[in-house]
């Protein structure tokens, strides 16, 4: 389950499943961000020297968000 930090239902939806929450609704523009950035940092946190050139999220067989470094 993916939900805005924000959003009421996260406390609840907790106690059954583990829940990720997003800085904002969880489009799939926000996730492709948050994605890059979480394999960005875990490089970082293991001191290997990388980082993400691109993340794809599908949202459908033909639409899809991208981010590029």
């Amino acid at each position: 389950m993916i939900l805005n930090a924000d959003d009421p239902m996260v406390e609840c939806l907790s106690q059954f499943q583990d829940v990720v929450t997003t800085r904002g609704d969880p489009t799939s523009e926000l996730l492709t961000v948050e994605i890059a950035d979480m394999i960005d940092e875990a490089c970082r946190s293991m001191g290997l020297d990388c980082r993400v050139a691109k993340v794809r999220v599908w949202e459908s067989d033909g639409c899809y968000s991208e981010v590029e470094r």
